[in-house]
């Protein structure tokens, strides 16, 4: 299963719109259900920026929207150093950017 089709079956079992999640993603109309639709359809994959809303929108975590057969190499690689840098993983990271 793709991550656009999990994207899918998740906002479809969660009972939000597509507009809904794309303007918990940022975008405002039209762009919010434009954004999704073609996540959902294959046509653009999310980026890892907008993985994050994403989850926390659908009330799951990173690890239900990608199973590790779609955590490339690289992914391992980045969280990896991120680790030995700093300690915390980069998801970490990422979040406590957001926050300030």
């Amino acid at each position: 299963m793709t991550v656009g089709q999990r994207i899918k079956t998740l906002r479809e079992i969660a009972g939000i719109t597509k507009s809904d999640l794309g303007r918990a993603c940022g975008y405002e109309y039209p762009y919010a259900y434009q954004i999704v639709n073609r996540w959902e359809s294959g046509c653009w994959d999310p980026s890892v920026k907008q993985l994050w809303p994403i989850c926390h929108c659908l009330g799951i975590t990173l690890d239900t929207l990608l199973p590790e057969p779609c955590v490339d190499n690289d992914t391992k690689e980045y969280n990896s150093l991120a680790q030995q840098m700093t300690g915390k993983p980069l998801e970490l990271l990422y979040i406590e950017d957001q926050v300030g």
